[in-house]
Formats: structure tokens, sequence, C-alpha cells
């Protein structure tokens, strides 16, 4: 099949014209000779249409990696003119991207404007090809009363969007799409990338048994969409919709039903962290069970805890007897339970997380067996827990054995120290994330 590979690869400073990093070409592996080419042009999209228009500047010193399956094939940076060129190709599909370490730095003022994602890979076929990665400036607003756009859904839902990659319209539709909106929307507004925290405020009037006037403001960062999709949208909307119901219709704000059906009614570890905050956790389950797929498959933040998807009766729960306050009927057709969206599919699994040989003293091969498809991302890190370098990002692998090479080089390209490491790999698919990890020692 046809695999995506991220790779991470060594910044050295930052140009002097739109703060991209300054690299030296590296060549990974010889390749066989060959009379194809790979190559491309970086450009500022000015006019954002995705071709590189008279008068549209070049950018130079931008590191481009070429991949043929799992295996990094070639490194280089572009020249003046922003043109590179990976000679000597035979025929073959190949990935082209701006590595993780390069475009980490710019992610939060550009998006490509060639790729069709906010991420900047391309897949292409040689022996003879071009992959031109346009790149343009995000257009924001700081004015909290002017958002880049806004738009109120039928629903009565409100989305302010602060920049323009991603308009209010279709945020709404995306949190729309769950079927589960109510009479919570009515009183809710989404900031999609206004300030820098990820929270949701709830006011409210009345005390318990007399609780009246929920509504709630959401704000959502434009990094947690990088770092994780439409994960952290669904989790805060999750805290206006759960808030809503627990106030107004359950009047009970310990929850103590759900914490009860949840299995941790008096659990001493409750509200001791943000992770095993009540709050946090419904939100959680909320996004598992109602978010889009990508929101869905986000990892659990509390381990400790099964996925809401294996909890019997939460999903049934949630959609009927938290929004009617108990009751089955409600004189409120938004507060009616809506269908419920089926069963999970089978649970994804990762296991045989393995480093050989160990102690690695060169090379080292991480090796793990997923038992359905899923997209995997396989990660060397510290004893401590911090990165070391990504080996694979977001690749789809199917199910199986498979394994991943490491140079024993951390993500500057520096040869690591001896010591203790962890490889971790993290496997999603659409119902869920699964972390496997294995330590390992370097000699």
């Amino acid at each position: 099949m046809r695999l995506r590979v991220a790779v991470i690869a060594a910044i050295v400073g930052l140009s002097s014209v739109v703060g991209l990093s300054s690299v030296v070409g590296l060549a990974i592996a010889p390749a066989s000779a060959n009379t194809g080419s790979i190559s491309g042009v970086v450009f500022d999209d000015t006019n954002r249409n995705g071709v590189r228009d008279t008068g549209e500047a070049p950018i130079a010193n931008v590191q481009i990696w070429l991949y043929r399956g799992e295996t990094p094939i070639e490194g280089t940076a572009t020249a003046a003119d922003g043109s590179y060129v990976f000679s000597n190709r035979s025929a073959d599909t190949y990935g082209v991207e701006i590595p993780d370490v390069s475009w980490r730095p710019m992610e939060m003022d550009w998006v490509p404007t060639t790729t069709g994602d906010v991420k900047p890979f391309r897949t292409v076929t040689a022996p003879t090809t071009t992959a031109n990665f346009g790149l343009r400036r995000i257009v924001r607003s700081t004015d909290p009363s002017s958002p880049v756009s806004a738009y109120t859904g039928p629903s009565g839902l409100q989305v302010r969007s602060f920049n323009d990659v991603f308009s209010a319209h279709e945020l709404h539709d995306l949190l729309a799409s769950t079927g589960v909106v109510g009479s919570e929307s009515a009183t809710t507004i989404v900031h999609f990338d206004y300030g820098s925290a990820n929270v949701t405020f709830t006011s409210l009037n009345g005390a318990p048994g007399s609780y009246v006037g929920a509504a709630s403001d959401a704000y959502v960062t434009w990094r947690s969409w990088l770092d994780a999709r439409d994960a952290t949208l669904f989790h805060e909307f999750g805290h206006a919709w759960t808030k809503y119901y627990a106030y107004l219709a359950l009047q009970d704000p310990s929850l103590q039903d759900y914490l009860a059906l949840r299995g941790i009614a008096g659990d001493p570890r409750l509200d001791t962290s943000h992770a095993w905050d009540r709050w946090e956790l419904l939100a959680e389950d909320f996004r598992q069970l109602f978010g889009s797929p990508t929101a869905r498959a986000a990892q659990q933040e509390n381990a400790d805890l099964p996925a809401a998807a294996v909890v019997p009766g939460l999903r049934e729960y949630l959609l009927g007897a938290f929004r009617t306050g108990g009751s089955q009927s409600s004189s409120d057709p938004a507060e009616q339970p809506v269908a419920d969206p089926g069963p999970e599919p089978a649970l994804l699994e990762v296991s045989s997380v393995a480093v050989s040989p160990t102690p690695v003293k060169s090379t080292g091969t991480v090796a793990f067996t997923v038992s359905k498809s899923a997209t995997v991302s396989v990660t060397i890190r510290s004893s401590a827990g911090s990165v070391v370098k990504e080996l694979v990002v977001d690749r789809p692998t199917e199910a199986g054995t498979s394994s991943v090479a490491w140079d024993r080089t951390d993500a500057a390209r520096k040869r690591v120290k001896p010591g203790t490491y962890r490889a971790e790999v993290v496997a999603t698919d659409s119902a869920s994330r699964v972390v496997a990890t294995t330590s390992f020692s370097v000699s």
C-alpha cells in the first residue's frame, strides 16, 4: 500500500526572509541510478490559488525530504530561487515533505496551498514529476469583536473564527454533523483561534434544584488543531454541551449518576488532577462518543480508565436520561434522545513492541504489531518521557507486524548518549487511539 511517512530533520537558524530553517543537503541512502527526477519550488503563494504566478517570491533554505515507502531516500534544501531537485529517481511512488522540525516554527503563521491539508506533504509518482509547495500567510484578527468570519446556525450555535484557514461556517457544520446538538446550542459561542488557552467558561444563575440561564463560551486554539486536529474543538464543545444538561436538566453538578455509570463514584482520585477532573472526564467522553472520526480517535487523557466506547450504557445514558433529567420524554423536541449511531468497531490493539538489537550501538529497529489497519506514529523518548526523535508520524499501516529503523540520532541528527530510552508506538483508527511502549538501552 502507499505509505505516508513524516520525518524529523535538523533545523539551524532562521532565514532573514521568512523565518525558515537554513540547512545543508543530506543524502540518507544512495538511490539507484536512473534518469527520472522529482523537482519543484517553494514559493509565497500570495494570491492563494495553488499555482506560482508571476511576481510570487521564491522561498529559499527550506528543508525538503524524499521518501519511498517508509525509507528516507534523500534530503536537500531549496536554492535561492526556491527550487529543489531529487535526481536519479526510478519509477515508483514517493512522499515529499517539508519535515516537521522545519515546518513547526512556521505552522502558526503559514499554511500550504498545494497539499489540500494544513501539513506540507505530497505524494508523487516518478520517474519524472513536479511537486511544488505553495505557502501563504494566515490572516488573523485579535479583536474579540471582529472575527475573520462568524456564523450562527439554525440551532442558534454561534461560531467565530479568528483565522481564515477554517471559516466559522465550516467549523459549525463540523460540530453539527454529530447530530447531538440541541437546546444547548442557542446558549453556546465557539471562539476558534482566539487567545492562547483551550478553555470553556459557563455561567448560570440559581442554586441546586433551580439552576437557570446556563451559557458557555468555548475557546479553541490553532495550536491544538495543528497538534490534534478537531479533537480539542469537540472536547471544548463537549464542556458546553454537558454542563448545560447537567445543570439545567439534571440539576446535579456533582454528576453522581454519570460517575456511577463510569464506575468511579467515590474514587479518591476524582478532582485531584486535570485528567481526573469530573468535568474533563465527561467532556472527553463526549468527544470520544459524539465527535468526528478524527476527534474520536484522539488519545484519552486519563489512561487509567477504559475508553468511553467500551463503558456499557454510557452513550445511551448521555443521549437519553442525561439530556432529559432522568425522564425519557420531554416537551422540547431538541431534548429527545437521538438515534444511537451504532456499535463501535472492534477495538484496536498494539502489541509486541520490541527494539533490536538491545543494547543499540549504531542502528536499531522498532518492531510492533497492530491488530487492524491504523495510522501509526513511532517515537523514541528519553527515560523521562521527552521526545528524542519521531521516526514515523501518521503512517497508514496494515494489520500485522511492522518495523521502523532508527539510526541512534536525535531530531538534530546528533548521536544520542548511552542510557535507557523508550520506544513509543501510537496507533489510531476511527474509534480509538492506543499507545504502547517498551524500554531499551543504548551503549
